[in-house]
C-alpha cells in the first residue's frame, strides 16, 4: 500500500516517521511524507493537482494549524487549514476510493463536563481553533459515508517542535520559578503512542482490505492531569531542582478561553484495534528516560 502522510513537519508526523525509520523492517509499505512546497492547504488547486499526479491508499491528515491565540487572528487562514482543505481531501479521497485518516482534538469540547468525553458527547467549542477543527470533523462526516477516521486528541508532546513538555525544561534553565496554569485538566499524550496505534490501524486487515463506516475515535494516555501536575511529573522524573507555583488561568492571561477539562474517554479505540494503552505519567517517564529522547 501506498500512504501520503501530510503535514510533514508537525510534531505528529515528525514522531511517526522517526518510528517507521527505527523499524524499517516492520513496516513494509510505501509511506510518502509531504512538505508543504508539494501541496499548499491555502490553495485547493494545490491539493488537485498533487493528487492528479500521486496516485494513494491512505490519506494520514497530520496537518492542522494549531496555535489557539493566532487562530483567533487569522481566522480565514485556520478555516482554509483546518476545514476547507480538510473537506477537499475528503472529497478527493470520496472520489478516488482512499481511505482517510484525521487528526482532531479535545477542543471541540467545552469542557463544562466533569468525567471524560467520548465520542457521543455533544461539541461545543469555546474558541475559533476548536471550531474550525469541528467544522473539518464534519465536512469529513458529510463527505464520506464510509472509510474515514477522525481521531480526537490533546495535550500532546514529543521531542520535535514546540510543545509544553519543552516549554517547561526550557524555562527551568533561566527561571528559578514556574507559574503553571492548575484549573485545566485534561490527559497529557506521547506523540509516540499516538503513532503506534496509527500503524496499528493502517496495518489492520479490516483497515486494509474493508470498507467500513466512517467514524469518530477518542485516543490519549489514561489519565488525567492539569497543567501544573504535568510540570511537576516532568520535573520530578528529571529531577531537575525547580520551584513550581499553581496559578488560575485568568493570573496567566492566555488570552483565549480554553477549556477547563477535556479528558478523553480512549477506551472505544483500544478496544477496536485491540491497543494496549498507558496511564499519562507512566507513557511520560518511559519517554523521560529513554537514551536521547530529547535531543
Amino acid at each position: 500500500m501506498k500512504i501520503l502522510i501530510i503535514g510533514k513537519t508537525g510534531q505528529l508526523a515528525k514522531t511517526f516517521q522517526s518510528i517507521l525509520q527505527e523499524n524499517r523492517h516492520k513496516y513494509s509499505d510505501e509511506y510518502i511524507f509531504v512538505p508543504r512546497e508539494a501541496i499548499d492547504l491555502n490553495n485547493t488547486k494545490s491539493i488537485k493537482l498533487f493528487f492528479m499526479n500521486n496516485i494513494t491508499d491512505v490519506i494520514v491528515n497530520f496537518a492542522a494549524y494549531t496555535n489557539v491565540n493566532q487562530c483567533e487572528l487569522e481566522r480565514s487562514i485556520a478555516n482554509q487549514v483546518n476545514h476547507k482543505s480538510v473537506e477537499f481531501l475528503a472529497k478527493l479521497a470520496l472520489e478516488n476510493n482512499i481511505k482517510f485518516i484525521h487528526i482532531s482534538t479535545d477542543y471541540v469540547f467545552d469542557g463544562q463536563k466533569k468525567t471524560p468525553y467520548n465520542e457521543l458527547d455533544t461539541t461545543n467549542p469555546i474558541n475559533y481553533y476548536g471550531l474550525s477543527k469541528l467544522l473539518g470533523e464534519n465536512s469529513i462526516l458529510q463527505t464520506m459515508a464510509k472509510n474515514a477516521l477522525i481521531i480526537r486528541t490533546s495535550w500532546l508532546y514529543s521531542r520535535f517542535g514546540k510543545n509544553f513538555l519543552k516549554s517547561i525544561i526550557q524555562r527551568t534553565q533561566t527561571q528559578k520559578e514556574l507559574k503553571v496554569v492548575d484549573d485545566q485538566i485534561g490527559s497529557p499524550t506521547n506523540a509516540i503512542d499516538l503513532s503506534l496505534l496509527i500503524l496499528k490501524i493502517i496495518n489492520d486487515k479490516a483497515f486494509r482490505l474493508d470498507d467500513f463506516p466512517t467514524e469518530i475515535f477518542h485516543f490519549s494516555n489514561t489519565g488525567d492531569a492539569s497543567w501544573f501536575d504535568f510540570a511537576e511529573e516532568i520535573l520530578s522524573i528529571l529531577k531537575i531542582q525547580c520551584n513550581i507555583v499553581k496559578v488560575q488561568s485568568s493570573v496567566i492571561k492566555l488570552g483565549v478561553m480554553r477549556p477547563s477539562y477535556s479528558v478523553l474517554d480512549s477506551e472505544k479505540i483500544s478496544d477496536r484495534f485491540d491497543f494496549i494503552n498507558h496511564d499519562w505519567n507512566v507513557s511520560l517517564k518511559d519517554f523521560l528516560t529513554a537514551d536521547d529522547r530529547l535531543n
